[in-house]
């Protein structure tokens, strides 16, 4: 399966804009320099990507998995283990697509949900989440997937607020 980084997903979405500043009179420097930060628009195109991209990718593996099925040459068991492969997929699928909504419905409209052995990413498009904000998403997270809190990484996209 493709995994993409944060950073490949963002340096497909296009520029990014960068946080280097200009030294003041007395040498201080706002923000971190070398510091990547996405605007509003590239922070909804990352994540519009990453869903598109994990679409094609799960639909690339389901049609190898549906040639296996479909295969007479290959064993019952080999058919049973493709099909199982694919169920197991679908039902990731649709755990992810349930956290995404509701974490819509609770105000992180664009998020992207990312199940795989047992963990969950998730990326939201937030400068900043408060403790509340990471407790709410953990809590939906582990409501509608059954992963474990301990097994979720959240990672709010930063964006630069313009």
């Amino acid at each position: 399966m493709l995994f993409r980084s944060e950073e490949d997903l963002a340096a497909a979405a296009g520029d990014i804009e960068s946080q280097d500043g200009e030294a003041k009179e007395d040498g201080t420097v706002e923000g971190t320099p070398g510091e990547a930060v996405l605007t509003s628009g590239e922070a909804s195109a990352v994540v519009a990507e990453a869903k598109v991209t994990r679409e094609q990718v799960r639909a690339k593996n389901k049609e190898s998995l549906q040639e296996i099925i479909d295969n007479d040459k290959l064993s019952d068991e080999q058919k049973k283990d493709a099909l199982a492969q694919m169920v197991a997929m679908t039902e990731l699928s649709e755990k992810e697509v349930a956290a995404e909504t509701l974490l819509a419905s609770k105000g992180f409209s664009e998020a992207v949900v990312s199940l795989s052995d047992g963990s969950a990413d998730v990326v939201v498009n937030a400068a900043e989440l408060s403790d509340a904000n990471r407790a709410q998403i953990e809590d939906i997270i582990t409501r509608k997937t059954g992963v474990a809190a301990e097994n979720v990484v959240i990672t709010p996209i930063h964006t630069d607020g313009k």
